[in-house]
């Protein structure tokens, strides 16, 4: 071969006819798309041919060259004007023919027309260019990506003929590819070209010129692996030659079958067109038969071998069914056997073997394809799955990746759905059991109504980020028994959440968020792992405020008002959750603190809140921490139990027990604060151990039961209130203290406090005013505590109560503001402080045994004291003083048959009111007041009444010293020792007949008056000193003047008796040795008898009857001569008469007178005397012996008049004689 230089004509020779072309199969020509070959300019380093046969979308291109240049080291590169990508795939040059032979290839192309062009350029590193052959081929069936499998090249010498070959490739990577060979020689003999065995020659050409060249091309394909070569030979070759191969890799060929059902999986559906899509293309159709089963084989020329995204749809029928899935076809023998299709879903799977389906798979499969059929559709990057009921289906051992949102009506999960943070708009059911959801930040808007289905077993590991649900007029629907998990936010519209359980899992913040959502789905549970939580103020379920970290205590707080079935407030594992109200309110059901079996904390603040509990309060027990209910100044209502077992802190808060059915109390040692019970059963309140109230105990309505086995005790640190008509304390044999107010006036029954005791230790109000009858053997206390050290109990006005063993009253007060009384039932029913102060009405003792003692007080007693039982018996064991106004009743609380008795023991009894023994109307018990030994004294009356009323005094003392008027009634009973020491002007007045041994006043006297009983004794028998002091007399008056009382001072008796003024009394009753009884520097008062003795006068009167001159005429004178007429009258003016006999009456007549004896006469009046009248004639005569002569007889000088008899007195007039 010759190098010429010059410009030279070049030409073209088609030496064999191309190929025709071939139909589509799995590797296929289809034909020759361009051509050139012809000399050319030596610079010329580009070729631009025009395209003669269009060119489909998705083929492959294969352009061959040969390129005669007289320099090694060019570069080829090849290029269309629609934009395809074209690669240099192998290029091999010969120095001894001068020609290059090069394979450029383009895949998955852009449709190229007629109009389009392509060029193959080439770089200059020197040498010259003089001419090209180009070929330009279509095949269909390579891959459309990266089809390139291997290449080869060689060049050879001249030969007559020249066997020429590429060389063996490396083992091609699998079965199905295309062979594409080319070879470049010289053409100075024009040689002919023989393919080598199994190539089909695609045609040679040559071109003239400076370096004329030859160019063949051939291609074959194989079904196996192996190391290949092109090869072939030329008849003629002078210079040399140069030969390329090129494996491309085929598209695979799919078979894919399944079955179509009318359900998920169970009745096949038969006689229905199921067409398959790959990459956007329809590639095969088939029909389920009788089983419902379908096959579709078809080839393929994708992309990727690797990679098909393909889908299978029922079409045109009444079923509507998806599959989508993207597939390997170098894996299991590009065979998916089990692509089933289900009724009204879309199934998402991957067959590649690789991760996860997403939607831009979804696309892909799709792509342009267009069919009402297929159930979903893209709207990028956001998924659509469409139909009416259709649900998004991804199958078990499949994943799915969505690249953006995702609308569907149901879904389900059998597989993995990675969600990323995308939203899931679905509109019926969620079912999540078997598989996987990976839930990203993604967030699922329920936006009608259905059911989500998760897991039976371990659903709480199955989460969701955001959930939307309960939309607008829509029910979501917690597969029962089963829950779900939102990890972020769960955001509630107007509609309804039923069905299971729903955690909150939210890390801080506010997991959910409500427009008023009905909630009444099982359970809600918030399960933060850090905190601070928020709790949104609705209407939950049972609630469940715990945390998802066992080791971390978390901070819940309310944001508003909340009401629940059952609250449980416990942590998970040994953590605490903390629930802090803000004063919010908490309605619920149930409420349990902590969980003692899983060792789990709660702890609840309330702050200012309103807790309601319709049912039971527990606080569980637990160890490594507390759990605690913080009532701050709550307002608590519990319609259940109170079951703490832990910790309570009550604050100022009030708790009410408001059921209607039996309630327990347990408290576990913890206090209330205000505890009130109002079960409007009413039905009983019922302690299971001792119950603390710091401030008040209010029972509005039911029974208190400190139960008859336990007798729980009751501990008020303000008041008890049990005052309501409906309310009860069954007491049992409990202790209540109570440091404020104790009523029970609501009492039904009124033995409920009868065993029980009660302590009073503060200052406050006794009320037991019980709506049952009130008996002194009925309503009452065991014991009672009261008027602690500087404190007061008062008792309310009208009370009436008894204490069965003890009364109990400290350094302070008992008083009462009317006329309460306490029956006293005990052996030593008094246990005083000395300095105690009792000022109540009455306390009645009211014992049936063994004498009842009674303890002294330093301030004595300000009440009235009875014995009033039946046999009842007290005796003093020391001094007893019963202030001012205060009296002993001996009185069996009115029964005329109840015998009672006291006993001074002999000590000192000082009474500031009255005494009396008995009541009125006659008894029939004997009731008696045993004073023997002691000193007793009254500031008013002593009555002893009428009947078997007794009074023994023995060596006693009885001391009258009040400052008003007192009586003193005895019926027949008597005194050893009266001392009267009564200050005030009525004095003492004695009712009945008296007898002492003694009677005294004291000295300086106080005493101003005794009014002794008319017509009645009164006796004393040892002695009588009574004195008062000049100027103040004791008056000695009748109770009714007129009528003497008698005064019996007996022989024997000591008398003392000064200053007094004595009236209407009769003492001739006194010992012959006292009467008179001649009281000193006394009064007669008048009308008395054998008081002052005898009081003679005599009086002597003379009446001149006439004289010498005047005769009986006016103008007479004492004259001698004169007539004179006298009288002697003796009066006896006092009140005793003198001894008897002893009057005699003696008058000396004037010796210038001469006596006229025969008109003598005597006139004994009322003096009860008789009288004799003697004379004398000497001037003092020792005896009255004459005899007057005569009428006037002048020898008299002396008469005398003896009486005989007792001179009267006590008379009107005073008896006298004349």
């Amino acid at each position: 071969m010759s190098l010429l230089f010059g410009l030279l004509v070049g030409i073209f020779l088609v030496i064999l006819l191309m190929p025709t072309r071939e139909a589509q199969g799995a590797i296929s020509y289809v034909q020759k798309v361009a051509g050139y070959a012809q000399d050319h300019g030596f610079s010329t380093l580009s070729v631009t041919i025009p395209v003669t046969a269009a060119v489909t979308a998705g083929n492959s291109i294969i352009i061959s060259t040969a390129w005669a240049y007289s320099g090694s080291g060019v570069a080829f590169t090849c290029s269309d004007d629609a934009g395809n990508s074209y690669s240099t795939d192998v290029s091999s040059y010969s120095s001894g023919a001068l020609v290059y032979t090069v394979i450029c290839s383009a895949h998955n192309v852009i449709a190229l027309g007629t109009s389009n062009n392509i060029t193959v350029t080439t770089t200059d590193p020197g040498g010259n260019a003089t001419g090209a052959a180009i070929s330009v081929y279509e095949f269909s069936g390579l891959l459309p990506a990266s089809p390139l499998d291997q290449i080869s090249s060689a060049f050879g010498p001249s030969g007559t003929p020249a066997a020429v070959s590429s060389g063996d490739t490396a083992m091609t990577t699998q079965a199905n590819e295309l062979l594409f060979g080319a070879f470049g020689a010289d053409d100075d003999s024009s040689p002919v070209f023989t393919t080598g065995g199994s190539y089909t020659l695609l045609e040679s050409v040559r071109f003239g010129g400076g370096l004329p060249t030859h160019f063949s091309t051939e291609y074959r394909t194989v079904s196996t692996t192996g190391a290949y070569r092109a090869d072939g030979s030329l008849s003629d070759v002078d210079w040399g030659w140069s030969a390329v191969i090129a494996t491309y890799k085929a598209a695979p060929d799919i078979t894919l079958s399944g079955t179509l059902y009318s359900d998920e999986g169970t009745t096949p559906a038969s006689g229905q067109t199921v067409r398959l899509v790959v990459e956007g293309a329809s590639v095969g159709t088939d029909i389920t038969d009788i089983n419902g089963d379908y096959s579709i084989t078809t080839t393929i020329n994708p992309a990727n071998i690797w990679y098909i995204p393909l889908l299978v749809y029922v079409d045109d029928s009444t079923v509507d069914a998806t599959t989508v899935t993207a597939m390997d076809s170098t894996i299991n023998s590009a065979t998916i056997s089990d692509l089933d299709l289900y009724a009204d879903r879309l199934i998402i799977r991957l067959d590649t073997g690789g991760a996860s389906l997403d939607t831009g798979d979804m696309s892909n499969a799709k792509d342009s394809y267009s069919d009402s059929d297929i159930l979903y559709s893209i709207s990028w990057p956001d998924l659509t799955v469409t139909g009416a009921n259709t649900e998004l289906y991804v199958a078990s051992g499949h994943s799915f990746t969505p690249s953006g949102n995702v609308t569907t009506t149901h879904m389900k999960i059998l597989g993995t759905l990675t969600a990323g943070s995308n939203t899931f708009t679905v509109s019926g059911n969620w079912e999540y059991t078997n598989g996987t959801f990976d839930y990203g930040t993604s967030t699922v808007d329920f936006t009608g109504s259905g059911t989500i289905s998760v897991d039976l077993s371990n659903w709480w590991i199955k989460r969701f980020y955001n959930v939307n649900a309960a939309a607008i007029g829509q029910t979501t629907t917690i597969l029962a028994s089963r829950g779900i998990v939102v990890q972020n936010i769960l955001t509630l519209g107007t509609g309804t959440l039923a069905g299971g359980d729903l955690i909150l899992g939210r890390n801080g913040g506010t997991p959910l968020v409500t427009a008023g959502a009905t909630l009444s789905n099982s359970q809600f549970k918030y399960t933060p792992w850090t905190n601070p939580v928020n709790i949104t103020s609705t209407d939950y379920p049972d609630l469940w405020i715990a945390s998802g970290s066992p080791g971390s205590d978390i901070e819940f707080t309310l944001l508003g008002d909340i009401s629940c079935n059952n609250l449980l407030l416990m942590g998970n594992g040994n953590n605490k959750s903390t629930l802090n109200t803000a004063n919010n309110s908490i309605t619920c059901n149930q409420l349990q603190i902590g969980d003692s079996l899983n060792n789990r904390h709660g702890k609840l603040l309330l702050n200012n809140s309103m807790l309601t509990v319709n049912g039971n309060v527990d606080i569980y027990p637990n160890t490594g921490d507390t759990n605690e209910i913080d009532a701050g100044s709550a307002t608590i209502n519990v319609g259940g139990n109170w079951t703490n077992n832990d910790t309570f802190t009550a604050g100022t808060s009030t708790v009410t027990m408001d059921g209607n059915t039996d309630q327990n109390i347990t408290s576990f040692g913890n206090s209330f604060n205000n505890l009130v019970l109002n079960n409007t059963g009413p039905a009983d309140i019922i302690l299971n151990d001792t119950l603390d109230i710091n401030s008040d105990l209010t029972i509005t309505s039911g029974t208190l039961d400190t139960t008859s086995t336990n007798n729980y005790n009751i501990t008020v640190l303000g008041n008890l209130d049990q005052s309501s008509t409906t309310s009860e304390l069954e007491a049992n044999a409990s202790t209540i203290t109570v440091t404020g107010d104790f009523s029970a006036d609501g009492t039904f029954d009124n033995t409920n406090y009868n065993n029980a005791s009660v302590e009073l230790i503060g200052s406050g109000t006794l009320s037991y005013e019980n709506l049952a009858p009130a008996t002194a053997a009925g309503r009452g206390f065991k014991n009672l505590t009261v008027g602690q050290p500087g404190q007061t109990t008062t008792l309310t006005p009208s009370l009436t109560f008894n204490v069965k063993e003890v009364l109990a009253v400290g350094s302070g007060t008992l008083t009462s503001t009317g006329s309460a009384s306490i029956y006293l039932s005990g052996a030593n029913p008094l246990n005083l402080d000395l300095d105690a102060t009792i000022s109540i009405r009455n306390l009645k003792f009211f014992g049936n045994g063994p004498a009842q003692t009674f303890p002294p007080l330093n301030n004595g007693y300000d009440t009235h004291i009875f014995l009033a039982g039946h046999n009842t018996s007290v005796i003093q064991t020391s001094d007893i003083t019963l202030n001012a106004g205060k009296n002993l009743y001996l009185s069996g609380d009115t029964f005329a048959n109840r015998a009672v008795n006291y006993n001074t023991n002999g000590y000192k009894l000082n009474v500031g009111g009255r005494i009396r023994v008995g009541w009125f109307g006659n008894g029939t018990a004997s009731k008696t007041l045993d004073i023997s030994d002691s000193t007793v004294t009254v500031g008013e009356n002593f009555e002893i009444l009428a009947g078997t009323n007794n009074l023994i005094s023995t060596s006693s003392t009885v001391i009258l010293n009040g400052t008003g008027a007192q009586a003193v009634t005895m019926n027949g009973k008597a005194m050893d020792v009266l001392t009267l020491n009564n200050t005030s002007v009525a004095g003492v007045t004695f009712n009945d007949a008296f007898t002492a041994n003694s009677v005294s006043n004291t000295l300086p006297n106080n005493t101003k008056t005794l009014t002794f009983a008319a017509g009645q004794d009164f006796t004393v028998n040892n002695a009588f000193n009574l004195q008062g002091t000049n100027g103040q007399l004791i008056n000695f008056v009748s109770s009714s003047p007129g009528t003497h009382w008698n005064f019996v001072l007996n022989n024997g008796a000591a008398k003392t008796i000064n200053y007094v003024n004595v009236s209407w009394s009769d003492a001739s009753g006194s010992g012959s040795t006292h009467t008179p009884i001649l009281p000193t520097n006394s009064i007669n008062g008048g009308n008395n008898i054998e008081w002052f003795g005898a009081n003679i006068s005599i009086n002597k009167t003379n009446t001149l009857i006439s004289d010498p001159v005047n005769g009986t005429g006016a103008g007479r004178k004492h004259i001698p001569g004169a007539i004179v007429e006298y009288a002697i009258t003796t009066t006896n003016s006092g009140d005793s008469s003198p001894d008897a006999n002893s009057i005699t009456i003696t008058d000396p007549i004037d010796g210038n007178v001469e006596y006229d004896v025969s008109s003598i006469s005597f006139t004994a009046y009322n003096s009860g005397l008789i009288g004799t009248i003697t004379y004398s004639h000497n001037d003092t005569p020792t005896i009255y012996n004459y005899s007057p002569v005569g009428s006037y007889d002048p020898n008299v000088a002396s008469i005398k008049i003896t009486t005989s008899g007792a001179f009267n007195h006590t008379d009107t007039p005073d008896p006298r004689f004349t």
